[in-house]
């Protein structure tokens, strides 16, 4: 997205805003209530994450993003001791939390039965924080950041004079401001970019809810001077203006579970993204509108992984799998797979229950012709591919023009390199660039050779 390879080194991002601790509850019914006719749940699980500002250093943490500075207000009590000691220094973020005497963290519970909200039940009190835009110059004096994200919930962190201090400070220091807005406008003239949902920018415009998302646009443009407007606007997709051409993408359908978080998320990829010089705002876009849909479809609030930013396809290039693969076993295994049987099968299931990514190397076809003959392969390499990527077991393909899968395993190094039993170890091409070889049991007279010469003497 946005002509930016996902490989390049880490950039670095400070988020300011209001942050919350979401507190998930799951349960089941199990009967009616004696008392009353209500039901009774069962407690299945609980989880505590981080919500508000944190959701979107969450996300931007699971996109492998570099350094993260965090600007935000908890009180003295369990749940800020939880965002801070459990959940932020889990994530590696360099935390500037303010501590405010006689302030209740603000806790968002939500209770799940059957992976559906059922209701929520929020403790917050209003606060007024001290100004800390003198710490955020500091960080931008001795750090290299690349965006400021401003995400506010109206909890009193960002103060109109708290947000203009900070955007001041990005055009000082010629740092893209990103913001997620909640109230009057104004306190964020001059940002870089101001992602509003249509809800919102009705009202705070006061506008009415026909009114035409170009004028929407025009308008915030006339108010707050961004060089980008972005809109969301729910199951009908989001909308980008740049003082001259609109752009609007659309949403595939959905099953909706939770619609909790999918504003942080398209923050965090506006963010990560449109802050480059080199920027393509359509395809920002596009992969923000995929995967806000594609999140909807959980409980709860979805993280961001850098598997989100790969095409939807299971075929894809080598370096987008290395990207990857801190934290996941790579298991490897290729072939040219004309002909797929009961063999190919076992052998996807022997490298599965591996454990980690499975990667399959598949010939081109040109490949194949010079390793089977003129006259292979029969299935091209599109209907091999479509066949393959149906496939649970297989979760990226990598297509390859040479003879073997050397420079692909080279560049690579998967821990475990997976072939049949017809191969001896040491006469294994790429071995040494392995951790582990792995030889899956072959089975007797099963391969594409021994089908098609069977199909052509029916």
């Amino acid at each position: 997205a946005g002509e930016r390879d996902p490989n390049v080194e880490m950039e670095n991002f400070l988020v300011c805003g209001d942050i919350m601790l979401d507190h998930n509850v799951f349960v089941e019914a199990e009967k009616l209530a004696n008392e009353a006719p209500i039901p009774v749940f069962g407690l299945q699980k609980e989880e505590f994450t981080l919500g508000g500002c944190g959701n979107v250093v969450k996300n931007l943490r699971g996109l492998g993003c570099g350094s993260l500075h965090l600007f935000s207000a908890i009180g003295d009590d369990e749940a800020g001791r939880r965002i801070s000691d459990a959940l932020v220094k889990r994530l590696g973020v360099v935390s500037h939390l303010c501590v405010v005497d006689g302030y209740r963290t603000c806790v968002k519970r939500r209770y799940f039965c059957d992976n559906k909200i059922v209701f929520r039940c929020d403790t917050e009190v209003g606060l007024v924080v001290p100004s800390f835009a003198e710490e955020v110059e500091a960080v931008l004096k001795t750090a290299s950041i690349d965006c400021i994200i401003l995400s506010d919930y109206n909890k009193g962190v960002l103060t109109a004079q708290v947000c203009q201090d900070i955007i001041r400070l990005g055009t000082v220091y010629g740092v893209f401001t990103c913001v997620d807005p909640k109230q009057d406008y104004t306190k964020y003239k001059g940002c870089s970019l101001i992602k509003p949902n249509k809800k919102e920018a009705c009202a705070l415009l006061q506008m009415e809810a026909k009114t035409p998302l170009i004028e929407l646009h025009k308008r915030i443009f006339e108010l707050v001077g961004p060089k980008y407007s972005v809109i969301t606007l729910a199951e009908e997709g989001i909308t980008l203006y740049d003082g001259a051409t609109m752009i609007h993408e659309r949403t595939g359908a959905r099953k909706i579970i939770d619609v909790t978080g999918a504003g942080d998320i398209v923050c965090a990829i506006l963010g990560y993204f449109m802050h480059s010089p080199a920027v393509v705002p359509s395809k920002v876009l596009q992969l923000a509108t995929r995967i806000a849909t594609k999140s909807v479809e959980f409980p709860g609030t979805y993280t961001l992984t850098r598997g989100d930013l790969l095409p939807l396809s299971k075929v894809v290039e080598v370096s987008a799998i290395r990207s990857l693969k801190s934290g996941s076993r790579i298991v490897f295994t290729n072939g040219c797979f004309d002909f797929l049987h009961s063999g190919h099968i076992h052998l996807f299931k022997f490298c599965k229950a591996l454990g980690g990514t499975v990667v399959l190397g598949l010939n081109s076809d040109d490949s194949v012709s010079r390793l089977k003959g003129s006259t292979r392969p029969v299935n091209l390499l599109q209907t091999r591919l479509d066949v393959l990527e149906a496939i649970h077991y297989i979760d990226w393909i990598v297509v390859f023009e040479e003879d073997t899968p050397l420079r692909v395993l080279e560049e690579l190094r998967p821990d475990v390199l997976v072939k049949g039993g017809d191969y001896a170890a040491e006469t294994i091409v790429g071995k040494e660039f392995a951790g582990e070889i792995r030889i899956c049991s072959f089975m007797e007279g099963v391969s594409s050779t021994a089908t098609i010469k069977k199909i052509k003497e029916s």
